[in-house]
């Protein structure tokens, strides 16, 4: 408020604000979610509010508890326990979720926002579900053991996701092919910044698990998050556009595969992989054309041979990847098995002003640190490089 307004003015203003509806029971809180008005604000109290059907947001609303810990949401898992019933949903139909397996819902409600609160179930697929609930705010929060995915959010404009914690936060169903899941697992998502986030599992959660995952993006932005799952990030399939993953710790793949690269799109038009820092080989999955990962740092163990630092998979038979791709001015301390290996043949492809320190590995590498299938005269078969 400017100082000086006048206090005809500044009371017309309080008026407008919604009254914070102040929660310290499980009743209180479902009455005041999901019967409250738009625009409300909700603070609940420490303490464990114990649910046994989903809450449901309205337009606008404001969720807060107390800080990440004393404010706590979960499940009774005698009165209401999925387990892995529905599962895996189809990844692309909204239809195909069953919203009775997530602890709140926001159905179509815009500009929710749900802060420093704790979300735990036993036996739940996630904590939040929503679709078309743009403008959505998540911060603050911890995300404790779901089945699917503690975020799973359809046609997101304009979100935010950031300073939350995510612990075992999915990838616990039965389900160890096709569609897996993440603890945010996004479809169709435009302008929205993943950032600051820390994502981790217990060794007792199944190693299929990813940190974010999503199907189709454009202008996402990834940043200044800690991601120490076997699988780190996964937006494989669609054509995506100018999304950024910079200045994150990755402990795992960065997997952004499109059959036959997609689109023809210029450098860094689909995906751009900049100042992270990697910390296991198998780092990048692709193909997919207009990537540029540039400026990162590769450090692997000696021990670490999992893989080449970037995977193309496919078989002679694919096609061609018409790039552009560019890796350049990366620090590789030790690139594992190799820096760069792809099966399909790849074209259009830069690899430039990269330092790259190679050591002994426990297992000697025999295929040199680059293996590509070169495009000869458009298409033809070329024999495979090996430097």
């Amino acid at each position: 408020m400017h100082q000086g307004a006048p206090l005809a003015i500044v009371c017309a203003l309080a008026a407008a604000q919604p009254a914070a509806a102040q929660i310290a029971t499980t009743q209180e809180l479902v009455d005041a979610v999901t019967n409250g008005a738009p625009g409300d604000t909700v603070l609940v109290a420490p303490g464990a509010y114990v649910l046994t059907e989903p809450l449901v947001a309205q337009p606008g609303m404001t969720i807060r508890g107390v800080g990440p810990g004393p404010s706590i949401l979960r499940n009774d898992p005698t009165q209401w326990c999925v387990g892995n019933a529905g599962l895996p949903d189809n990844a692309v139909d909204s239809n195909s979720v069953d919203q009775s397996a997530y602890l709140l819902l926001l159905g179509g409600s815009d500009n929710v926002t749900i802060e420093d609160l704790t979300f735990t179930s036993e036996g739940l697929h996630g904590a939040i579900f929503g679709n078309n609930a743009d403008g959505l705010t998540v911060t603050g929060c911890v995300f404790d053991s779901f089945v699917w995915s503690a975020v799973r959010l359809f046609r997101l404009n304009d979100g935010l996701i950031a300073e939350n914690f995510f612990v075992d936060a999915g990838g616990r169903a039965a389900v160890t092919s096709g569609i897996t899941s993440g603890a945010i697992f996004l479809t169709f998502t435009n302008t929205t910044d993943i950032h600051s986030n820390r994502f981790a599992r217990t060794p007792s959660s199944p190693s299929n698990f990813f940190g974010i995952k999503g199907r189709k993006a454009a202008d996402t932005r990834i940043f200044d998050n800690t991601i120490l799952v076997s699988f780190s990030i996964e937006f494989p399939f669609e054509n995506d556009f100018r999304n950024e993953v910079f200045n994150n710790y990755l402990r795992g793949v960065v997997s952004v595969p499109k059959f036959a690269g997609g689109p023809a799109v210029g450098l860094g038009e689909s995906w751009t992989l900049r100042n992270n820092y990697f910390s296991r080989t198998y780092s990048i999955e692709g193909p997919r054309n207009g990537l540029v990962v540039e400026q990162n740092l590769f450090d692997f163990s000696t021990e670490d041979d999992r893989g080449n630092l970037i995977s193309v998979f496919g078989n002679n038979g694919s096609p061609v990847s018409p790039g552009p791709v560019a890796f350049r001015d990366n620090f590789v301390s030790n690139p594992g098995r190799g820096v760069f290996w792809s099966a399909p043949i790849a074209d259009n492809l830069t690899v430039e002003r990269n330092h790259i320190v190679t050591r002994t590995t426990t297992t000697p590498r025999t295929e040199g640190l680059f293996g590509i299938r070169l495009n000869a005269n458009n298409g033809g078969d070329a024999p495979q490089l090996s430097t």
